[in-house]
């Protein structure tokens, strides 16, 4: 299974990238498309192509522009569904950096994919930021099974395991070994700790149409539950009964 993180700075730069990808699943950041048609309208061109898209709008600013919007997107054949409660549980400024969604495939039971972007220029230790993170913290204590996000974490994976953040979801960052935007790398997932054993290696794509972020690539085995460990088993117990033959 492979899983696609990208910022392509706006949606139509995103639905290209859709349009080429071999990917079976992909999660979105900065798609900068504000609540209401413009939403569905996105999502719905993205069936034409052979995906379903969850677009969650993005902020209007103050000078009328447009910040954030992520998107999580799976194969049509493929069921997706909310997690019930996302509206709750996020508040007004981090519910357009954060969106997660229940997909049925992979492994029985499915599992939870999410898109997120932190604030940029900032650094991952500043409050707008850990508010984003423990935000969605409390959202990822919510659901059962294991989950994976990816996204623009606008810092290190070293910066974001200095936080503690990682050890509060009980999560494992994996990332490319190149840079993915301006030298450092700060497109990469973040896999829950039950289903890290499942992730077989991660990448950047390098022949993808936009710039300055690269988009990177989760491969996942085919079979997650699959694997088993040898352990030692105790003996069983030995009946009290003599064994077969004549008496001394």
């Amino acid at each position: 299974w492979a899983i696609d993180t990208l910022n392509p700075n706006a949606w139509p730069a995103a639905a290209e990238y859709l349009k080429l990808s071999e990917a079976d699943f992909a999660v979105v950041q900065e798609s900068k498309i504000l609540e209401g048609q413009p939403v569905d309208e996105a999502e719905q061109a993205t069936r034409s192509f052979g995906w379903t898209t969850a677009i969650r709008p993005c902020k209007a600013t103050m000078k009328g522009g447009k910040s954030a919007g992520v998107a999580v997107a799976a194969r049509s054949h493929i069921g997706m569904a909310n997690t019930g409660f996302e509206d709750d549980c996020m508040d007004s400024n981090s519910k357009h950096r954060f969106t997660l969604k229940h997909i049925g495939a992979m492994r029985r039971g499915g599992f939870h994919l999410g898109s997120i972007y932190l604030v940029h220029s900032i650094g991952v230790k500043d409050k707008i930021n850990q508010d984003l993170l423990h935000s969605a913290a409390g959202f990822l204590k919510n659901i059962a099974g294991p989950w994976i996000i990816g996204g623009d974490w606008n810092d290190t994976p070293q910066a974001l395991q200095a936080t503690g953040w990682l050890d509060l979801v009980g999560g494992v960052a994996h990332a490319p070994s190149e840079a993915t935007c301006n030298g450092k790398v700060f497109d990469y997932f973040v896999v829950s700790k039950n289903f890290t054993h499942a992730v077989l290696d991660v990448g950047m794509v390098h022949d993808a149409t936009f710039a300055p972020h690269s988009p990177v690539r989760l491969l996942m085995r085919a079979a997650p539950n699959t694997p088993r460990v040898r352990r030692v088993a105790a003996p069983k117990g030995f009946g009290a009964h003599l064994s077969a033959g004549p008496l001394r």
